[in-house]
């Protein structure tokens, strides 16, 4: 079960925010919403989904991921995958958990096919973190967030 949270990105957190503020006063400015925030831990051989319908018609224009753990597997993959509408939102397959960087809010690059980042109200919004081997270590409050500005409909 995803639990919903916030965390701060200004100062030693790259990614967004560029004059020190916290993720709140950051989308405040920039007239956006976070539509999935979840914390998570990743399973070790296993996968956790985190998803949310859109309320209203949106764009995407962000996917960000942050760790204190990151996770590790000598004998496998730790990836997440993002869809939005069963799109894949990532300019990438997936994204690689395991080269993130401790204490870092790390900004995922989105799909050039812009329709993709394009959602209706009511389309599903889904985040998979899997770990396909047994031997995972790390990998726990791992959390990502994908922001998205509203759509006139």
């Amino acid at each position: 079960m995803a639990t919903f949270t916030q965390w701060d990105i200004g100062p030693g957190g790259a990614g967004i925010g560029n004059g020190g503020e916290t993720l709140r006063e950051h989308l405040a400015l920039a007239q956006r919403d976070v539509l999935l925030g979840a914390s998570q831990d990743i399973v070790a051989g296993g996968a956790v989904v985190a998803e949310v319908a859109a309320p209203y018609d949106c764009t995407v224009v962000g996917v960000f991921f942050r760790t204190d753990d990151v996770p590790s597997s000598a004998l496998g993959t730790v990836v997440a995958t993002v869809t939005g509408a069963a799109n894949n939102l990532l300019g990438a397959a997936n994204f690689d958990l395991e080269a993130q960087v401790n204490g870092t809010t790390a900004s995922a690059a989105l799909t050039g096919t812009v329709a993709n980042l394009d959602l209706g109200r009511g389309d599903l919004i889904a985040v998979t973190m899997t770990s396909d081997n047994g031997d995972m270590a790390g990998g726990t409050n791992q959390r990502v967030m994908v922001e998205v500005e509203r759509r006139a409909a």
